[in-house]
This record gives C-alpha cells, sequence and structure tokens, in this order.
C-alpha cells in the first residue's frame, strides 16, 4: 500500500509537464492578443542624406541607395529633390532604342537587353513595342538552337 501511495505522493514530477504546458499556454495567449510590432522608420540624418546625394551623383543608383542606407526607393527620391539633386532620367535612353532594337533582332532576350542597359526586361519591351518592333513569342525563341 506504501508503494502505491508514494506513486501519487511526489505530485511534483506529475505536475511539472502540465505547469509548464500552462505558462507556454499563456505566454502564446498574450502574444496573439497584442497587434504585429510596427515596422521601424529608418530616417536619415543631415550627413547621411548628403552622403546619400554624392553618392547618387557619383552613378549610384537608386535601388542600391535604398538596400545601402536601409530606406524605401521612393524615400530616396524625396531625399535626393529635398537636397537639390536633379535625377537622371527613368528607364531606357533615347540613344540606346537603335541598338535595344538591332540585339533583340539579333536574338537577345529581354531579360538579357535589360541586364545589358541597367533596366527592367519590360522596360525593354515596352521601348521595342513603341518603336513597332513585333515580339517574339515564348515558343519561338526556345525552339531555336543557339547556332542559328
Amino acid at each position: 500500500m506504501v508503494e502505491v501511495l508514494s506513486h501519487y505522493s511526489n505530485t511534483d514530477r506529475t505536475l511539472k509537464p502540465l505547469v509548464g504546458a500552462l505558462t507556454a499556454a499563456r505566454t502564446q495567449q498574450r502574444t496573439h492578443s497584442q497587434p504585429p510590432p510596427r515596422q521601424r522608420q529608418h530616417r536619415l540624418d543631415e550627413r547621411s542624406a548628403r552622403e546619400l546625394a554624392d553618392a547618387y551623383e557619383a552613378g549610384g543608383r537608386v535601388t542600391e541607395l535604398a538596400s545601402r542606407f536601409c530606406i524605401h526607393r521612393g524615400t530616396v527620391t524625396a531625399i535626393l529633390r529635398r537636397e537639390g539633386v536633379t535625377l537622371r532620367p527613368v528607364g531606357l535612353s533615347p540613344a540606346d532604342i537603335p541598338l535595344a532594337c538591332q540585339l533583340y533582332r539579333d536574338g537577345w532576350s529581354l531579360a538579357r537587353l535589360g541586364e545589358k542597359f541597367g533596366v527592367d526586361g519590360m522596360t525593354i519591351r515596352a521601348a521595342l513595342r513603341a518603336k513597332g518592333v513585333v515580339m517574339r513569342s515564348p515558343n519561338e525563341r526556345r525552339s531555336r538552337t543557339p547556332f542559328d
């Protein structure tokens, strides 16, 4: 009889997992009732804003600067305007369009042209279509061999 009672008398061993589970459930319940944390704002001081403007004027791209300074690309543009920096034109340069048309006709993909000219492939596509270039079908590109 004493042996059976000893199993029921040692409550510390049997209750410990239950107390731990209850504590975890309460903690989890509290975290779910709280709103998610807001995104942390990164504000640049005057020195950093001037450094950003200098980097842009030295040829830095807006997306690269946004990543480097941990801010949105729209914020980069706003800071550059506030600093009085003249922004470079966005998209494919009009001087590059004839070469892009020729390379596309030679079999270059839109993605490859985008890499060459530093713009997105869809920007290349829009510029080529505006010049009246007929776009290839996706299957047409795949069916050609590299030696054609």
